[in-house]
């Protein structure tokens, strides 16, 4: 996708959201916390490059002298914790789901045993039909 000249890529929008300091900051600009650079472990320029990589990949922009986050920038950072809330609380399950998967399961078992697992809306909403 072009925006203004410059391409903003799948990877770039990833490495901005994979590195734990660019989350710490992007956490903090959606919630409207004050970032205090010292705190973040950054030298400025550090910090400055993060937010410069943040604007060319249009996660955030400056809004009245603050930063804040793109609609784009609120969807990529929601869509980082669904993604971190599943590895800490599901990945298990779906490790389940993998294991019933394979043959000599009746069909009836395995999707009462799959329907148990996603309970939850989250799994159920991003999951294929099993």
């Amino acid at each position: 996708m072009y925006v203004h000249g410059s391409l903003i890529t799948e990877s770039k929008v990833i490495k901005c959201i994979s590195d734990e300091k660019y989350r710490e900051i992007l956490s903090l600009i959606n919630n409207k916390e004050p970032i205090l650079i010292s705190k973040l472990g950054l030298t400025r320029k550090q910090y400055y490059l993060t937010l410069q990589d943040f604007v060319h990949c249009r996660l955030i922009r400056k809004y009245h002298q603050k930063f804040v986050l793109t609609l784009f920038g609120k969807f990529v950072f929601d869509w980082h914790i669904v993604l971190k809330d599943i590895i800490s609380k599901d990945y298990w399950k779906l490790e389940a789901i993998d294991l019933l998967r394979s043959p000599g399961i009746p069909e009836s078992i395995r999707a009462e045993i799959v329907s148990t697992f996603l309970d939850g809306r989250t799994l159920n909403q991003l999951l294929p039909t099993l």
